[in-house]
């Protein structure tokens, strides 16, 4: 079963891959665990370290909305992947659970002040992807775990 952390300030957090097959970009990403996020977003510091093309991207889509307000989004095809090391026989074997989903991508903003505070902002993982799984959260035993995976 995949298993998260909390950080220094006591937020769940999850690494996964995030795969976007139509711009050939792949990569490990340090979820913030939402469950009040409909959908999983990924965030302008992610997409840069990841070097995505946002001039490939589908045209936005205005209405995101969150807590900062609504923000344009570019939709496209992902897959998301949580993972864990599983034992038989013995052995270490490498488990991967992917899901298909539908990503927002957050887009720079021509405003400075909110292209500002949109720095250093944790990509989501959403209940689109949360929602399959059963979810232990302990945060006063660092314990955050991911059970019982249905696709």
């Amino acid at each position: 079963m995949p298993t998260g952390h909390f950080d220094e300030g006591e937020a769940p957090r999850i690494g996964g891959r995030l795969s976007i097959p139509s711009l050939t970009i792949s990569g490990h990403i340090d979820f913030l665990v939402d469950t009040g996020a409909d959908n999983t977003v990924l965030f302008i510091d992610d997409g840069d370290r990841l070097g995505l093309p946002y001039n490939k991207l589908p045209p936005p889509t205005p209405g995101a909305r969150g807590v900062g307000g609504p923000a344009a989004v570019s939709i496209v095809e992902a897959t998301v992947s949580l993972w864990d090391i599983v034992q038989e026989n013995g052995i270490d074997h490498f488990q991967e659970y992917p899901l298909s989903i539908r990503l927002l991508i957050m887009l720079h903003n021509e405003d400075e002040e909110k292209e500002k505070a949109m720095q250093g902002v944790a990509s989501l993982l959403g209940r689109d992807v949360l929602n399959h799984w059963a979810i232990s959260y302990d945060a006063p035993t660092n314990v955050l775990t991911f059970d019982n995976f249905r696709a």
